[in-house]
Order: structure tokens, then C-alpha cells, then sequence
């Protein structure tokens, strides 16, 4: 099977459609910038879970918190990659998880885990400015396809 896939003619179209894309620098950083604040609420939500003080602990509350921390770098990373219109969902997925930690944060100022407010507000503007990274990066690359196709 091998063998014959190897030698199709068409080999070079299924070569093409595997190939690897340079990640965006803008949206790496921007993942980076926010991954020391996330990765700190992520440990601490975790030290909570561990000593399993209260119900929110027996609920498994504070590991699903440390959880959407985490998802928030790693789906982050993964729409970075995708530059052909395929990163939006991921994009769109990491910018309102973070927003939503933030604006949670701010309704419920009395329930932990919580962001202070300056960490809220910088976790909404960082959600609603990765996902505006993302959707410019995505036209950009859409207005290059059509472009090519014309031309």
C-alpha cells in the first residue's frame, strides 16, 4: 500500500495537502503574553482542588477553572498555527474562554477562584483582542487566496 502511494502520480497533491504552515508570530505572542497569568490561576485553582476544602472542591469546581486556564493556552496555540481560514474557531474559542473567566470574576467578585479586577479586565481585552488578531490574520490570508486565484 505503501509502495504504491509512493509511487502515484499523484503524490505530489497529497504531499501538498499535508504541508506545515509557520505559525503566526503575533498570536504566538500574544498566547504567550497571557500564558504566565493563566499558568499561576491554573496552579492555584489546582492547589484548592488538591486540598479538597469545601464544596465547590468535592465538585471538582477548581480543577474545571484550572482546566479552562489551560484550554485557553493550548487552543490558542493550535488557531496560531492555522493561517487558512481553519484557526477561527480555536481563536474564537480561546478569546471567550478567557473573557468568560474575567467577566465571571467581575459578577461574582465574592466566589473563588477569582480574578482581582485589573486581572479581569486585562483577561476580557486579551480575549476580545486575540480574537480580533485572529479574524484580521484570517482576512489577510483570504484577501492572498483570492488574489492568487485572479491573478
Amino acid at each position: 500500500m505503501l509502495f504504491a502511494t509512493v509511487l502515484h502520480p499523484t503524490i505530489g497533491d497529497l504531499l501538498r495537502s499535508v504541508r506545515t504552515t509557520r505559525p503566526d508570530p503575533v498570536m504566538v505572542a500574544m498566547v504567550g503574553i497571557a500564558a504566565g497569568p493563566l499558568l499561576a490561576f491554573a496552579s492555584a485553582n489546582l492547589e484548592l482542588q488538591r486540598r479538597g476544602v469545601g464544596e465547590h472542591a468535592m465538585l471538582g469546581h477548581y480543577g474545571f477553572m484550572a482546566a479552562f486556564a489551560l484550554t485557553v493556552i493550548g487552543v490558542g496555540l493550535l488557531s496560531s498555527e492555522r493561517a487558512d481560514g481553519g484557526g477561527r474557531l480555536p481563536a474564537w474559542v480561546a478569546g471567550a474562554l478567557a473573557a468568560a473567566i474575567g467577566t465571571a470574576s467581575i459578577v461574582f467578585p465574592e466566589v473563588e477562584p477569582r480574578l482581582d479586577l485589573p486581572w479581569a479586565l486585562g483577561a476580557i481585552g486579551w480575549g476580545i483582542a486575540f480574537v480580533v488578531a485572529a479574524e484580521r490574520r484570517n482576512r489577510v490570508a483570504q484577501r492572498r487566496t483570492v488574489e492568487s486565484i485572479l491573478s
